[in-house]
């Protein structure tokens, strides 16, 4: 008995085999590969997130503009400001007449794009009576986020004919005047 005993603390004392811990590396590896993937979906949702708050911020902002100015203007004079619908960035500066080129809302604009892709619309009408903005979302680039002057805040979607991702002409043509379209 007593060389049974010997026999079994020896293998006790060997530890784990090879297989045993090819099989714990296996699981870790498999296991971290699913939380990555879930991370990466998790990041590209708080983008489209990012966006939605900036462009948010941004309406608040244009709302404090107009509460002072009587229009949605950087300086004092409403008459500056000419109708305008393309691109968002760079096109504004600080020295320009709209809402866009006022700094904080240009930050919030920038910071939006920067969270979400690259295309963004901007508009405004003459005399700053009205504005729009979308931002084309990170987790689908079918889908943009639009605020307006009228209180809209919505998805709008580019299914035309079937969704595919937004060109900017087409983002440009769903921002109908300065209203959030489809």
């Amino acid at each position: 008995m007593h060389f049974l005993q010997a026999k079994k603390l020896t293998k006790l004392q060997a530890g784990f085999t090879l297989i045993e811990l090819l099989v714990v590396i296996a699981i870790i590896g498999l296991l971290s590969s699913i939380v990555l993937a879930s991370l990466s979906t998790a990041r590209a949702k708080a983008a489209d997130a990012a966006i939605q708050s900036n462009l948010v911020g941004v309406r608040s902002s244009a709302e404090l503009r107009y509460s002072e100015k009587g229009c949605y203007t950087g300086t004092n004079d409403c008459s500056t400001i000419t109708t305008y619908r393309n691109s968002c960035l760079p096109n504004f500066s600080s020295g320009d007449g709209s809402i866009f080129g006022q700094a904080n809302i240009s930050a919030q604009i920038t910071a939006a794009q920067l969270a979400g892709g690259d295309l963004t619309v901007c508009a405004i009408t003459n005399e700053g009576t009205a504005w729009a903005v979308a931002v084309v979302f990170k987790t689908d680039t079918s889908k943009a986020w639009c605020v307006d002057s009228a209180g809209t805040s919505k998805q709008i979607n580019n299914n035309i004919p079937d969704p595919t991702p937004y060109t900017q002409s087409r983002l440009n043509n769903d921002v109908i005047g300065t209203v959030c379209g489809t």
